[in-house]
């Protein structure tokens, strides 16, 4: 994203509820219990240029992730003081890497920086879930491309773990032999 001198912002948006007030599953959810932390969709922002306290930018709402009620649109367009005073604008430096969960609550201030504000995102979801168009369409584009494994796994299409294909952690032989025989096939 570039946002040059003088460019206007963009209202708040993101949560973990659509306006209805219904969970915004899949796309956008947040999981807690003992052992672990589950995020549908994470988004890695990487600034490649300064982006200091006060000039405009990035901005969340501290704890939204969890709210249990819908985003009204005077707090979308942050109509009133209260809730421009809630909101957080990080320092960041040219390098800086910022992770935050799309059911964050965010947006962006208008920016009054002298130099044109880069940032690049970067947006990770389960295997399963797809959370836009984009992806090449098939293996066979992703393999002419001269890029590393890793890479190439991260530009698949969703699919389901069952489907045999490039995964960072791969079937059993075991469970695949398995499947053969009772679906007759790889995968159920």
């Amino acid at each position: 994203f570039e946002q040059h001198p003088g460019g206007e912002g963009f209202d708040l948006h993101g949560g973990r509820l659509l306006p209805s007030g219904h969970l915004n599953y899949p796309v956008l959810y947040t999981s807690v219990d003992n052992t672990s932390v589950q995020c549908s969709l994470l988004t890695v922002s990487i600034a490649i240029t300064d982006m200091p306290l006060g000039e405009g930018g990035f901005v969340t709402l501290p704890g939204s992730h969890k709210s249990s009620f819908p985003l009204t649109d005077d707090i979308r367009h942050a109509r009133h003081a209260a809730v421009k005073d809630m909101l957080v604008q990080p320092a960041l430096e040219a390098g800086d890497v910022l992770l935050f969960t799309e059911a964050l609550i965010h947006g962006t201030l208008p920016w009054k920086g002298r130099h044109t504000r880069r940032t690049l995102l970067l947006r990770f979801a389960p295997p399963t879930c797809a959370y836009a168009r984009g992806y090449l369409e098939t293996s066979a584009e992703v393999s002419k491309l001269d890029l590393s494994d890793s890479v190439k796994e991260m530009l698949q299409p969703p699919y389901h773990p069952r489907f045999d294909r490039s995964a960072a952690v791969k079937r059993s032989p075991d469970q695949l032999d398995y499947d053969e025989r009772v679906f007759d096939r790889p995968y159920y």
